[in-house]
């Protein structure tokens, strides 16, 4: 299993979101996005996902984890589940990892966009996923609802 980002650079995503304060040990962090169920930053060619409900992180993972397993195209290659602290120290927070995938501006081809709104649900939108060399890799699975194989 691939690993992405670091438990080093998940704690300090997670404070730093939470603070609001910067880590100067993280160099440049963007805020890439900030949606209904998390905020997401960018270190380098990482995204964190910081979560904002609980069960966002990890339904994501083992949403993207099952699509890997089944050998859809669209998945991303890899992603890591991080479990932070949180302040009062009495549960984790699923911070979720993720490599950088930055739209190519390719336009998707039409049987992989059909492919993947078969596969995934229809749980896409224009919002959730980027393209690559005509590929579209979903980047959000929380919309995404895989059927039982």
């Amino acid at each position: 299993m691939t690993t992405v980002g670091t438990l080093e650079d998940a704690v300090a995503i997670y404070y730093q979101h939470a603070d609001g304060i910067a880590d100067d040990r993280l160099g440049w962090v963007e805020s890439c996005n900030a949606g209904e169920d998390r905020t997401v930053y960018r270190v380098g060619d990482v995204v964190y996902k910081i979560p904002s409900r609980p069960t966002a992180n990890p339904y994501d993972h083992r949403a993207q984890e099952e699509a890997r397993r089944r050998g859809y195209r669209w998945a991303p290659a890899a992603s890591t589940l991080w479990p932070v602290r949180d302040y009062l120290g009495d549960e984790d927070v699923a911070v979720l990892a993720m490599p950088y995938l930055e739209d190519d501006g390719t336009s998707p081809d039409p049987d992989s966009m059909a492919e993947m709104k078969a596969q995934s649900g229809g749980g896409v939108d224009g919002t959730n996923y980027v393209v690559i060399s005509g590929q579209p890799i979903v980047i959000d699975f929380c919309t995404v609802r895989l059927r039982p194989e």
